[in-house]
This record gives structure tokens, C-alpha cells and sequence, in this order.
């Protein structure tokens, strides 16, 4: 997800912008990409996903989800 904006980035133009990659965010910009909307999907963590993602620490993962 270290992905670098193109150059003519800039000039791009979106129905909607979806702020968050949690389920909700996820959810939304795949609906309404099926509705043929140009979605812009932003997220400030390195992955997607949320309190519904693992991580790692030393020999022990944990889950973020809430449920």
C-alpha cells in the first residue's frame, strides 16, 4: 500500500471520495463503484480494513476487531 500518486493525479475527477478503508469505508466504494461512481478511497493506515485487521507482536497476534 506504499503506492505513489501518478504524476497527472491531480487531474483526476471523482463522483465521491470515501474517507477510511474500515468495512464501512470498504463497503461504500465497492456499492457504489458497482453503480458506475469514479471512487476515490483514502486511507491513513499502511493497511485496509480497519479494527478488522491482525497484527503481530513477537510471538503473539492480536486482533483489532470488535466483535
Amino acid at each position: 500500500m506504499n503506492q505513489k500518486p501518478s504524476e497527472d493525479s491531480h487531474n483526476e475527477e471523482y463522483d465521491v471520495i470515501v474517507v477510511g478503508a474500515g468495512l464501512g469505508g470498504l463497503g461504500a466504494a465497492c456499492q457504489l463503484g458497482l453503480a458506475d461512481k469514479r471512487v476515490l478511497l483514502l486511507e491513513k493506515h499502511n493497511v485496509p480494513g480497519g479494527f478488522a485487521t491482525s497484527f503481530v507482536r513477537g510471538r503473539f497476534e492480536f486482533e483489532g476487531a470488535l466483535h
